[in-house]
């Protein structure tokens, strides 16, 4: 189960925006070093994807601010990383460009449906960020969350010693989770910020009535990707949204 604690959440978010803004945005980032996969192997995998939906746009209307733009995307990132890099499962977790991902093994079906309370988790979570950002009067953001799984390879990329070494997941799960997240409130799934491949919900479907009741499977409702079958929902965790 996903643990995530709301309140101290909000409070980093607020010391993010009660800052000062000098120094808030760099001309140089860090580059992230080390990876410890020293082995490829193959197992079944989970992969959620959360991506920023219009981020040009954004940057766009905030192009002459750009430490509201920094504490945006700061909030974002953070905090979802702090939902998604929790549980024995996961194996990688970051961020690329204005999507934030995390992979994890899920050898059974328990340890699949962790990976949808995380997504539900994280879609709770945008509705207190655009409630910060409300207060704040600035725009609330749009996001898509994509949640895939499969039999999918990770190997360790680059060489021994190197300046970087990379975990590379060959598969399924990472490209499709992505591909439902830039599809996710958009479209023929607005209103729906959570879709998840049918492979994924076939093994979260037992677990999800048992946890939630037999009549919870009608928040999901059923669509199509590229000839795909897949499910969506916006589903969110019941807490208390008092000081939001």
């Amino acid at each position: 189960m996903a643990k995530y604690d709301f309140e101290k959440g909000r409070k980093r978010i607020q010391e993010i925006f009660g800052r000062s803004e000098d120094n808030m945005v760099r001309e140089n980032a860090p580059v992230e070093k080390e990876f410890t996969f020293d082995n490829g192997y193959h197992c079944w995998v989970a992969s959620i994807s959360v991506s920023i939906h219009d981020s040009a746009g954004l940057f766009s209307k905030y192009s002459e601010k750009k430490a509201v733009i920094s504490k945006i995307i700061r909030s974002f990132t953070s905090e979802i990383i702090e939902i998604l890099n929790s549980g024995s499962n996961i194996r990688d977790v970051g961020v690329r460009g204005d999507c934030v991902y995390g992979m994890y093994v899920t050898p059974g079906k328990d340890d699949t449906y962790d990976v949808i309370d995380k997504a539900i988790t994280v879609n709770t979570f945008v509705d207190m960020l655009n409630s910060v950002l409300k207060k704040d009067q600035l725009d609330p953001v749009s996001v898509g969350i994509g949640v895939a799984s499969s039999q999918d390879i990770v190997l360790r990329a680059a060489r021994p010693r190197s300046e970087m070494n990379t975990k590379t997941w060959i598969g399924e799960a990472v490209t499709t989770a992505s591909e439902l997240s830039s599809l996710a409130s958009e479209g023929q799934f607005s209103g729906y910020n959570i879709l998840i491949s049918d492979k994924c919900f076939f093994n979260i479907t037992d677990r999800f009535k048992a946890i939630n009741g037999d009549d919870s499977l009608i928040w999901f409702k059923e669509g199509e990707v590229n000839g795909s079958k897949v499910h969506y929902c916006n589903v969110k965790k019941s807490v208390d949204k008092k000081n939001w």
